[in-house]
C-alpha cells in the first residue's frame, strides 16, 4: 500500500525458520506482498516428480558400502547424475569401476534399469563402449593377432619377474 507521502508501507510479522545447526533465525516477511520464492519453489516442485526420484536416487546409492560416508555430488550409482552439479574443488568418486559396477549388478531390476551407465561415469561408459565397438568391429584374423601379441608379453612378462 502506498500512503500520501509516496513511501511504501508494509506490514510486516516474524517468521522463524530454524537452520541445520539448530540455530533459530529471525526473518521480516510483507504480509501484502507475495513473495518472490513461491513461483520458484513451486516451479521446481513441478520439474521433478515430487520425490519419487529421489527416492529411487537414495535407493540405488544405498548400494554403495561407503555410502553412509560419502559426500561426494556426482555418484556413479545415483539415476540422477546429469542433473546433479559439481564444483571443481568437491570431491569425486574414488570407489573402483569394477566395485561400482558389481554394486549395480547386485539391484534389483527396476534400479538397474534407472541408472544409464551402469555404474559408471559418463565417460567410462562411453570409452568402454567405443572400445567394444572397435573390438566388435575388427576381423576374426585380427583379433587372434591381438590376443596373440598379448599372450606373448604376458609371458615375456611373467619371465622378467622370476
Amino acid at each position: 500500500m502506498i500512503n500520501k507521502t509516496n513511501q511504501a508501507e508494509v506490514n510486516t510479522s516474524n517468521l522463524s525458520l530454524f537452520s541445520f545447526d539448530g540455530s533459530i533465525a529471525t526473518v521480516k516477511h510483507s504480509a501484502n506482498l507475495p513473495s518472490k520464492m513461491i513461483p520458484t519453489i513451486n516451479g521446481i516442485k513441478s520439474r521433478s516428480n515430487n520425490n519419487m526420484d529421489e527416492d529411487a536416487a537414495l535407493r540405488s546409492m544405498m548400494y554403495c558400502s561407503r555410502f553412509n560416508t560419502c559426500s561426494v555430488p556426482k555418484c556413479p550409482l545415483d539415476p540422477l547424475i546429469d542433473r546433479r552439479s559439481e564444483n571443481d574443488w568437491d570431491p569425486v568418486c574414488g570407489m573402483a569401476k569394477s566395485t561400482r559396477h558389481k554394486y549395480w549388478e547386485s539391484m534389483p531390476e527396476d534400479l538397474r534399469k534407472a541408472l544409464p551407465f551402469q555404474g559408471y561415469f559418463r565417460s567410462e561408459y562411453n570409452r568402454m563402449e567405443a572400445a567394444r565397438r572397435r573390438w566388435d568391429s575388427l576381423s576374426d584374423d585380427e583379433k587372434n593377432r591381438i590376443r596373440e601379441m598379448g599372450r606373448a608379453r604376458l609371458m615375456e612378462s611373467r619371465r622378467a619377474k622370476s
